[in-house]
């Protein structure tokens, strides 16, 4: 049984890493974006009306994919002044019942962000601005980033029970 929670912990964590790196490349996309407004605005004198629209999209997707990378990493904020004094199996007790929570959280956010993302795929949305992009492929981002929160969350919570109850580390 230990061996099937750790190839399945396994895979969630090379899931964020796989998504992580992917996202890392849109900074590099992003970039070559804003590169290449800021050289036809200011040496051309032409401007885009595309360029700011499409690096805030391409941010909005990198920062909101990047929460499943970062729970990996242990990047998101917790109340270090306590629990770095805490033991390893303390730290895992305490995140062990607190995930239920954090869960209930995302759970909602899933639930509504999916709403407005099959939403929009329904109606085709497009951007309200003078680019007028579509953009509800963009909107579905928000449900899939919370979903690979959501995985990596188990598997956290899967390395803090099995810590939690046996001592041992997964």
């Amino acid at each position: 049984m230990r061996r099937k929670l750790s190839l399945v912990v396994r895979k969630i964590d090379s899931l964020s890493v796989w998504s992580g790196r992917i996202l890392a490349g849109l900074i590099l996309v992003m970039s070559g974006v804003i590169v290449y407004e800021v050289v036809a605005r200011y040496l051309f004198n032409s401007p885009t009306i595309w360029g700011l629209e499409l690096a805030t999209m391409i941010f909005g997707t990198y920062i909101l994919g990047a929460g499943a990378w970062t729970w990996y990493r242990g990047g998101h904020v917790r109340m270090d002044v306590f629990y770095n004094h805490w033991s390893k199996r303390t730290r895992a007790v305490i995140d062990a019942f607190t995930f239920p929570l954090v869960l209930l959280f995302l759970g909602v956010i899933f639930w509504k962000s999916s709403v407005y993302g099959i939403e929009a795929v329904r109606v085709m949305e497009h951007s309200h601005t003078v680019w007028g992009p579509p953009v509800y492929h963009w909107k579905m981002t928000l449900p899939l980033a919370i979903f690979l929160m959501m995985l990596q969350g188990l598997a956290d919570f899967t390395r803090n029970a099995t810590l939690a109850i046996t001592g041992k580390e997964l």
